[in-house]
């Protein structure tokens, strides 16, 4: 963990799960703006971008990436005080409105039942709550002032998101004229779809913002902590699992991959008895034997460390577990291309091993990669709720899709049941896992070659 000094008394405190998902974001801003100077990569981005689909899927996952890097920005407001991110001041009406325990969605009263002391004697009710419904005198007024500050945040919504689609229109049109000058401009489907996203966005970030100020949106959990707040501590982890892992699985997938398949002999021989023992062994007991490791080596550490770094454990035996599907497959593409001619003329002209890698056989087998890493993003979001489902995800005091569930499983035992945590949970989910299919397909259609071809 490592710190800096601010002016004030604010100190800045960077954890290496931070650190390496800033570098991971701002190194694919960098690629993505490399990969212009390439004529093929140039064109796969531009069927993307006429995919109306793919940029609807790309929209919500650049919203969601924002969402985990404002929540990965710490700092301690005073000497000694808890650690709070941009995330927590952006949600600080959201944070600081707890109540003492369960609350319904939109709800002024709380959840449970207690025998209180009225003018009429003593009798079991539901007390008011400390925070949501607080500006409201009795409970009469209670669905008239909802209903009013869901259709004011409903207008502010729509507004604001009607503006920024105009604006993102005109952004794409700049795009366009750019990089496909020989496309025809957006038709009318394109341009709802893109006005419609907005809209939606708006109209989400309207209703719980606004709304988050008056009422508690999508309830509270057990000691009064908003779902909300809960479910968007949640994307961050889901985005550094599913980041982190994807990193720490395409290194050694492609370096041994290009390996085995150029060099062949010995080195394809080491490399195909690699990943097949790994792939021979079930997954989930090589990660239950690591994290059970983990656990009990980092006992003794202080909470926010032991959380970061059982984060960091869980993404590397995650990806321990998970590089030999990649390399088999950059393998068995690099077998190909080291027959075509272009390679053998680089070998003739006596271009070294390493340079040939670097310069021709790497940069024809990234389009299997990205479309690897966009496929499995989803699988090890859900793989963290499963993992923490059987207690050997992340942390307890980390906030997280699996912890949610299995907090909502006791919840379910109740009676009346507390529903409002599962399906928070499970919606927020279908939001981060659905779009990176979406887009994922997309890419996939755009780069693959066998799928562009017409017949």
């Amino acid at each position: 963990m490592m710190t800096l000094p601010l002016p004030g008394d604010l100190e800045l405190v960077l954890l290496p799960t931070d650190l390496l998902v800033w570098l991971i974001a701002i190194g694919g801003v960098v690629s993505f703006r490399l990969s212009f100077r390439r004529a093929f990569w140039r064109q796969a981005w531009g069927r993307i971008g006429a995919d109306g689909k793919a940029m609807f899927s790309l929209g919500w996952l650049l919203i969601l990436v924002g969402i985990a890097l404002a929540d990965s920005v710490r700092y301690r407001p005073a000497k000694g005080a808890d650690l709070r991110t941009l995330l927590d001041r952006a949600c600080v009406a959201i944070v600081q409105n707890a109540e003492e325990s369960y609350a319904s969605p939109m709800a002024m009263r709380g959840f449970t039942a207690r025998m209180t002391e009225t003018p009429e004697g003593i009798r079991q009710e539901r007390p008011r709550l400390a925070y949501s419904g607080r500006h409201i005198a009795d409970d009469e007024g209670h669905l008239a002032d909802v209903l009013k500050r869901l259709l004011i945040g409903c207008a502010l919504g729509l507004g604001f998101g009607f503006a920024v689609g105009w604006v993102a229109l005109l952004a794409i049109e700049a795009w366009r004229r750019r990089f496909m000058p020989g496309e025809q401009r957006l038709n009318r489907g394109w341009r709802f779809g893109v006005i419609g996203f907005f809209l939606m966005l708006g109209l989400f970030a309207g209703e719980t913002l606004y709304l988050g100020h008056y009422y508690h949106v999508l309830g509270t959990d057990k000691v009064g902590n908003s779902t909300l707040w809960i479910a968007l501590k949640s994307i961050r982890t889901a985005f550094v699992i599913g980041s982190l892992t994807t990193v720490f699985v395409t290194i050694p997938a492609v370096m041994f991959g290009l390996l085995a398949g150029y060099l062949r002999g010995w080195v394809d021989d080491l490399v195909q008895y690699l990943y097949t023992t790994i792939s021979s062994i079930p997954n989930i007991l090589l990660i239950s034997a690591g994290m059970l490791i983990v656990q009990t080596q980092l006992a003794e550490a202080v909470a926010d460390m032991a959380a970061d770094q059982r984060l960091m454990f869980l993404c590397l035996i995650l990806a321990a577990t998970g590089w030999a599907g990649l390399c088999r497959l950059v393998r068995g593409e690099v077998l190909k291309l080291r027959e075509i001619e272009y390679v053998q003329g680089a070998r003739a002209m006596g271009l070294g091993a390493f340079s040939i890698m670097r310069r021709h056989l790497l940069p024809n087998v990234m389009h299997i990669v990205l479309i690897n890493i966009l496929l499995s993003f989803s699988r090890l979001v859900l793989a963290e709720a499963v993992l923490a489902y059987i207690g050997i995800g992340v942390h307890p005091s980390t906030q997280s899709f699996g912890n949610m569930i299995i907090g909502a499983q006791e919840q379910l035992a109740r009676s009346p049941v507390i529903w409002w945590n599962l399906a928070t949970a499970f919606v927020f989910l279908l939001i981060v896992v659905i779009p990176a299919n979406l887009f994922g397909d997309a890419v996939r259609d755009a780069l693959d070659p066998k799928l562009r071809v017409k017949i």
